[in-house]
């Protein structure tokens, strides 16, 4: 699987959208003003788009992400999971602190699971309940070894990994010292 970033609606994009949205659940109010202005992500598997989501900042640090569809044929497989994982990554590199998701009540045990708490009343779009849920965005940390790259605090701790004390594996450490006193020392994240 491979995921991509654009500026403008693909029509990669719009096909999911109304597979999903518009053919599978009805909705008639698919588009919106916000494509104009979002980040589109979709991701393919081989040369086939599998997955949607879309995200802009709504306020300062504040991002919303939405429109989050997967066709039916991949679902199960934690493509959206991991979808929300790089949008949540892409945001964090262009300085956001905070995601809202205007959620569908019946999949908010989904994005619980993936660190989302609901807040404030439901509410209706186009008939359907929805509750507004956030999540506060970690800061990416660079992990050791050879295949360095940068990680959420959150992907280390969701793959179950343990984060080390020190630069080099040695010490009492773990993802409170990591995130409470992210020094040279503590910010690598050995996976």
């Amino acid at each position: 699987m491979t995921t991509k970033v654009y500026e403008v609606l693909p029509e990669a994009a719009i096909e999911i959208r109304e597979k999903v949205f518009v053919e599978e659940q009805g909705f008639a109010e698919e588009f919106d003003s916000m494509d104009k202005t979002a980040f589109h992500m979709v991701v393919y598997d081989g040369g086939r788009a599998a997955a949607t989501c879309r995200y802009y900042e709504a306020a300062a640090g504040e991002y919303v992400l939405g429109r989050i569809a997967v066709l039916r044929e991949y679902r199960g497989r934690r493509i959206g999971a991991e979808m929300i994982a790089a949008a949540e990554d892409e945001v964090r590199r262009a300085g956001g602190k905070t995601m809202h998701i205007h959620a569908q009540t019946r999949v908010r045990v989904f994005y619980e699971k993936q660190g989302y708490a609901a807040f404030g009343d439901v509410d209706f779009e186009e008939n359907r309940e929805h509750i507004w849920m956030k999540k506060a965005l970690l800061p990416l940390y660079k992990r050791g070894g050879q295949n360095a790259g940068f990680h959420s605090a959150q992907d280390v701790f969701r793959r179950g990994a343990r984060l080390s004390g020190t630069a080099n594996g040695t010490g009492a450490g773990g993802l409170a010292s990591c995130l409470l006193q992210p020094s040279p020392e503590t910010a690598y994240c050995a996976l």
